[in-house]
């Protein structure tokens, strides 16, 4: 493998710099051709725990952070489901929900959130 550096000053083969194969390796090992990498930056607590989790899962960070995003639906998503839920409701069994109905259903949702351990 040859890299060459971004000035002429740089060491352009292997031998003048035999830890380029240990660095283009540790730094590309995974990366898919097309893909971009990006750095998000977390506190170290943070950080620590998705290492845990990631290692429980036997995956990595990067992985369990692309998982965890795709799990969460955006807005956007979250009010397609919505309108395709009303179309099946509607459709398939003649309910027509008003908007009545459906901020008295966000209420008591959001009313189970609230008590005391919810969600754990």
């Amino acid at each position: 493998m040859r890299l060459r550096g971004p000035s002429p000053d740089w060491p352009d083969s292997e031998r003048d710099c035999p830890a380029t194969t240990a660095w283009s390796y540790k730094y590309t090992s995974g990366i898919l051709p097309g893909m971009s990498d990006t750095t998000i930056k977390v506190p170290a607590g943070v950080r620590d725990r998705l290492a845990v989790l990631a290692r429980e899962r036997s995956t990595t960070i990067r992985d369990l952070v692309e998982a965890l995003a795709n799990a969460e639906p955006t807005a956007a998503e979250r009010a397609a489901q919505l309108e395709e839920n009303l179309a099946v409701l509607r459709e398939g069994f003649g309910v027509e929900l008003s908007d009545g109905d459906l901020d008295a259903g966000r209420a008591f949702w959001q009313s189970v959130a609230d008590r005391p351990g919810a969600g754990k």
